[in-house]
Protein backbone atom coordinates (compact mmCIF):
# COMPACT_ATOMS: atom_id res chain seq x y z
CA UNK A 1 0.00 0.00 0.00
CA UNK A 2 1.45 3.19 -0.89
CA UNK A 3 2.18 6.11 1.43
CA UNK A 4 -0.49 8.06 0.46
CA UNK A 5 -3.14 5.55 0.70
CA UNK A 6 -1.78 4.92 4.14
CA UNK A 7 -1.91 8.81 4.92
CA UNK A 8 -5.21 9.38 3.90
CA UNK A 9 -6.63 6.54 5.98
CA UNK A 10 -4.89 8.01 9.15
CA UNK A 11 -6.19 11.56 8.65
CA UNK A 12 -9.64 10.28 7.60
CA UNK A 13 -9.53 8.30 11.41
CA UNK A 14 -7.53 11.11 13.27
CA UNK A 15 -10.78 14.03 11.96
CA UNK A 16 -13.29 11.62 12.63
CA UNK A 17 -11.64 10.95 16.34
CA UNK A 18 -11.45 14.66 16.59
CA UNK A 19 -14.87 15.51 15.58
CA UNK A 20 -16.11 12.83 17.72
CA UNK A 21 -14.62 14.24 20.93
CA UNK A 22 -15.31 17.70 20.50
CA UNK A 23 -18.31 18.04 17.73
CA UNK A 24 -20.35 14.70 17.17
CA UNK A 25 -20.04 11.77 19.39
CA UNK A 26 -21.26 9.66 16.49
CA UNK A 27 -18.12 10.56 14.43
CA UNK A 28 -16.28 7.83 16.48
CA UNK A 29 -18.14 4.94 15.07
CA UNK A 30 -17.17 6.67 11.56
CA UNK A 31 -13.54 6.50 12.78
CA UNK A 32 -13.59 2.90 13.69
CA UNK A 33 -14.88 2.40 10.19
CA UNK A 34 -12.55 4.06 8.24
CA UNK A 35 -10.26 2.37 10.85
CA UNK A 36 -11.68 -1.44 10.08
CA UNK A 37 -11.51 -0.16 6.51
CA UNK A 38 -8.13 0.60 6.43
CA UNK A 39 -6.93 -2.74 8.24
CA UNK A 40 -8.85 -4.91 5.59
CA UNK A 41 -7.32 -3.07 2.88
CA UNK A 42 -4.17 -3.63 4.02
CA UNK A 43 -4.36 -7.34 4.78
CA UNK A 44 -5.65 -7.88 0.98
CA UNK A 45 -2.54 -6.13 -0.04
CA UNK A 46 -0.25 -7.76 2.46
CA UNK A 47 -1.64 -10.63 3.84
CA UNK A 48 -0.55 -11.74 7.41
CA UNK A 49 -2.21 -10.25 10.18
CA UNK A 50 0.60 -10.47 12.39
CA UNK A 51 2.24 -8.06 10.49
CA UNK A 52 3.48 -5.77 12.37
CA UNK A 53 1.29 -2.82 10.79
CA UNK A 54 -1.36 -4.96 11.34
CA UNK A 55 -1.20 -5.37 14.76
CA UNK A 56 -0.81 -1.25 14.92
CA UNK A 57 -3.56 -0.84 13.15
CA UNK A 58 -5.63 -3.67 15.19
CA UNK A 59 -4.84 -2.13 18.11
CA UNK A 60 -5.62 1.28 17.27
CA UNK A 61 -9.23 -0.27 16.17
CA UNK A 62 -9.41 -1.80 19.74
CA UNK A 63 -8.90 1.11 21.53
CA UNK A 64 -11.27 2.72 19.57
CA UNK A 65 -13.65 0.37 20.76
CA UNK A 66 -12.46 0.40 24.35
CA UNK A 67 -12.65 3.86 24.70
CA UNK A 68 -16.95 3.28 24.06
CA UNK A 69 -16.63 1.73 27.57
CA UNK A 70 -17.80 3.66 30.47
CA UNK A 71 -14.74 5.38 32.18
CA UNK A 72 -12.42 4.83 28.91
CA UNK A 73 -13.06 7.78 26.99
CA UNK A 74 -10.00 9.61 27.92
CA UNK A 75 -8.58 6.67 25.54
CA UNK A 76 -9.52 8.29 22.65
CA UNK A 77 -8.04 11.52 23.87
CA UNK A 78 -4.94 9.90 24.15
CA UNK A 79 -5.75 8.11 20.65
CA UNK A 80 -6.52 11.88 19.47
CA UNK A 81 -3.11 12.97 20.63
CA UNK A 82 -0.52 10.17 19.23
CA UNK A 83 -2.44 10.53 16.05
CA UNK A 84 -2.33 14.19 15.75
CA UNK A 85 1.69 13.68 16.51
CA UNK A 86 1.72 11.12 14.01
CA UNK A 87 0.46 12.94 11.16
CA UNK A 88 2.16 15.80 12.05
CA UNK A 89 5.56 14.61 12.74
CA UNK A 90 5.67 10.95 11.37
CA UNK A 91 6.54 9.64 14.91
CA UNK A 92 3.95 7.08 16.01
CA UNK A 93 3.53 6.78 19.94
CA UNK A 94 1.39 3.38 19.62
CA UNK A 95 4.15 1.63 16.93
CA UNK A 96 7.01 2.45 19.07
CA UNK A 97 5.04 0.83 22.09
CA UNK A 98 3.82 -2.13 20.35
CA UNK A 99 7.55 -2.28 19.18
CA UNK A 100 8.64 -3.43 22.81
CA UNK A 101 5.97 -6.17 22.71
CA UNK A 102 8.15 -9.88 23.16
CA UNK A 103 6.95 -11.18 19.73
CA UNK A 104 8.08 -7.86 18.18
CA UNK A 105 11.79 -7.44 18.79
CA UNK A 106 14.62 -9.96 19.45
CA UNK A 107 16.49 -8.29 22.15
CA UNK A 108 16.00 -8.14 26.09
CA UNK A 109 14.05 -4.95 27.06
CA UNK A 110 16.79 -2.76 28.39
CA UNK A 111 17.61 0.84 28.73
CA UNK A 112 19.00 1.50 25.99
CA UNK A 113 16.76 -1.02 23.86
CA UNK A 114 13.66 1.91 25.45
CA UNK A 115 16.40 5.08 24.70
CA UNK A 116 16.03 3.49 21.08
CA UNK A 117 12.72 3.64 20.94
CA UNK A 118 11.62 6.71 22.12
CA UNK A 119 14.43 8.72 20.94
CA UNK A 120 14.74 7.18 17.46
CA UNK A 121 13.92 9.90 14.79
CA UNK A 122 10.51 9.31 12.52
CA UNK A 123 11.61 6.69 10.22
CA UNK A 124 10.50 5.46 6.55
CA UNK A 125 8.71 2.23 7.13
CA UNK A 126 8.42 0.31 10.42
CA UNK A 127 9.99 1.33 13.65
CA UNK A 128 10.12 -2.93 14.69
CA UNK A 129 13.62 -2.58 11.85
CA UNK A 130 15.49 -0.31 14.59
CA UNK A 131 14.36 -2.85 17.36
CA UNK A 132 15.02 -5.89 15.99
CA UNK A 133 17.25 -5.61 13.31
CA UNK A 134 17.53 -9.14 10.80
Amino acid sequence: MNEHTIWSYWTLTVTFLAIGLLIWPTALFLAMIVNLAHAIHFLLRQPGIFAFPMQVRICFLSLLVLGQAPFFGWVHWVQLIGGTVKLTTGYCPLARMMSLLPWNRNQPISWGLLNTVIFTPPVSGSIVKIVSPE
